[in-house]
């Protein structure tokens, strides 16, 4: 259920592995789960012992909740709460507990620097940019030598490794 809710509150990468709608799904299939383990509970309220457990489990259950939206949703929070000069406890709560609409304020104000970068730098004013084999080495740190696992990805194709005897 806390997966559905991390879908449906789009935290995160969760809108690209789980869809607002199939969260909602798996969110309804959890109540009905919720649901069911409260009529057996309402069932055995005679029986203490299990009430009790049941109670536990059920305590357990809303810290679970509470504690993924507190990893999830909390430091993003607390930073636009502390940057928009509107941090107190009750806001801080009603964000973590209720969904939030976020304004494209960011976005935009992105999409303007990039537009600006764009119409600065042009292919022409890349191209005719050149740079000495200095220039392009200058800040290059030297491999660690006999670490062949780094010249597999880093500077593929520039150095060849020689046998040293060992066959894998």
């Amino acid at each position: 259920m806390i997966v559905g809710v991390t879908g449906i509150l789009k935290i995160g990468n969760a809108p690209d592995l789980l869809s607002p709608l199939r969260g909602k799904r798996i969110v309804g299939i959890g109540a009905i789960i919720i649901i069911i383990g409260i009529l057996q509970l309402w069932k055995e309220k005679f029986n203490r012992s299990s009430l009790k457990k049941s109670g536990r489990y059920l305590c357990i259950w809303a810290g679970s909740l509470l504690g993924v939206l507190l990893l999830f949703k909390g430091p993003f929070l607390i930073y636009n709460l502390i940057q928009t000069h509107t941090f107190s406890a009750g806001e801080f709560t009603k964000g973590i507990i209720l969904a939030t609409t976020e304004t494209t304020t960011g976005i935009t104000n992105q999409t303007i620097i990039d537009n600006q970068t764009l119409t600065e730098i042009t292919p022409s004013a890349c191209s005719s940019m050149q740079f000495s084999d200095e220039e392009l080495k200058q800040g290059m740190k030297n491999a660690v030598e006999g670490n062949e696992d780094v010249g597999r990805y880093v500077g593929y194709g520039r150095h060849t490794f020689e046998n040293k005897g060992f066959s894998l």
